[in-house]
């Protein structure tokens, strides 16, 4: 970025952490259809959707208004073992990343 300005860069991060919370949604789905074992799951299943939609929707208002994909987005298996590292630490499953 030849000219970039602090907004620039903060944006970036919003964008990068946006990115971040998008993947954990993604994967939370994904697990949680994996799982699928027709209990009374239907709620945590609709939340874990509609949180993924939310996430998709801020990311991609961020990568419009920021006009690039920037470097250093986490990987999914980056992020596979952060959330391993979590549930360590906690015992439980975070449901959710604080920034």
């Amino acid at each position: 970025m030849p000219c970039s300005t602090a907004s620039d860069a903060t944006l970036e991060h919003r964008t990068i952490e946006a990115h971040r919370h998008y993947l954990a949604a993604l994967m939370r789905v994904e697990a949680l259809d994996e799982a699928d074992d027709g209990s009374d799951g239907e709620r945590e299943r609709l939340d874990a959707e509609a949180a993924h939609l939310q996430t998709f929707a801020i990311l991609n208002l961020l990568l419009n208004e920021l006009g690039y994909v920037p470097k250093g987005l986490v990987t999914r298996s980056e992020l596979a073992m952060a959330l391993a590292c979590e549930v360590g630490s906690y015992g439980v499953y975070p449901g959710h990343l604080d920034s």
